[in-house]
Order: C-alpha cells, then sequence, then structure tokens
C-alpha cells in the first residue's frame, strides 16, 4: 500500500513538474521578444518617440510647428515633409532623423510617419476655393534689392562689384 501511495505521489508529482515548466526560467516568451528599433513602423508609436517632444503629443501644443493643422497638412506634400523629416530644417531646431543624414530613423519608419500624419490630421478640402501660395517659395527673391542691402560685394546676377547708386 505504502509503496503504491509513493509511485502514485510521484506520478502525480513528476506530473505538475513537467506541466509546470512549459515556460524555462530566463526564457522569452514570445509576447515578450522586443522588437528592432529600426523595425518600428506604427505611427503612435514612432511619433510619441520622436516628434512629440517638439510637436506635441498630438500634433499641437508644443513649442514647434502645429503639424495637427489642416491648413498645413493641406500646403505641405509629401516630398517636402520627407525632405525636412530626413535631413532637417536649418533655420530651426528641426534635426535630421534619416539613418543617411545622421539620425535613427529608416525610409520605411519616416514614410509610415508621414502617412500617419496624413491619415490622423489631413482633411480633404480644406483649401476648396482658396488660392493658396506653395508651401515653399521657387523665387530667389530681387537681385537688385540684394546688391542694395550686401553694398560693394558681387552683385549675385551680374556679378559686378561696384556700388549701385541709391
Amino acid at each position: 500500500m505504502i509503496g503504491r501511495l509513493l509511485v502514485g505521489g510521484s506520478l502525480a508529482l513528476s506530473s505538475l513538474l513537467i506541466a509546470g515548466c512549459s515556460h524555462v526560467p530566463g526564457a522569452r516568451v514570445a509576447e515578450e521578444q522586443v522588437m528592432r528599433p529600426g523595425a518600428v513602423t506604427n505611427f503612435d508609436t514612432l511619433f510619441a518617440q520622436n516628434c512629440s517632444g517638439c510637436h506635441g503629443a498630438q500634433g499641437k501644443n508644443g513649442p514647434a510647428i502645429n503639424l495637427s493643422n489642416p491648413v498645413y497638412q493641406a500646403l505641405v506634400d509629401d516630398d517636402t515633409l520627407r525632405m525636412i523629416i530626413s535631413t532637417g530644417y536649418e533655420p530651426t531646431l528641426m534635426p535630421a532623423f534619416a539613418r543617411s543624414d545622421g539620425g535613427m530613423l529608416t525610409d520605411q519608419q519616416i514614410d509610415a510617419i508621414i502617412k500617419g500624419m496624413r491619415k490622423e490630421w489631413r482633411k480633404p478640402g480644406t483649401l476648396d476655393g482658396q488660392n493658396a501660395p506653395p508651401y515653399s517659395a521657387t523665387l530667389t527673391g530681387d537681385a537688385q534689392r540684394d546688391s542694395r542691402c550686401l553694398g560693394p560685394s558681387a552683385h549675385p546676377a551680374t556679378g559686378r562689384t561696384e556700388r549701385p547708386a541709391l
């Protein structure tokens, strides 16, 4: 009788140990797998980690430009957004985020940010019936005025160095 109890108890204890060891201590469970930083393409995650510090949690109320403004979203095109995010914007404190320019984001992540901004904040028809200017200027300015302001330096259009009469 004692032998049967001992064998039965050993079997019960063995089956509990086997069933309880499906998770080996120290081994990672599939849900706990950490994604490589370059593989993250979720807009909310990317924006929170890279943009919200300056542009605000929802693209507004930060010290930098309001990205959630529908007028801004209507004026700026995807290529301009990609260039600014990738290379930064020199007159401001906007840094370069593309890996090719010293940042930490891949091209796919930059595309995910742009697509997410458009999905969340672009409102079609915002500028319907308006004659909005392009987002960035395409003209270089008044060369004659530049020479008057710059003084005797070479005129950008003519190359002459004499000081123009004012």
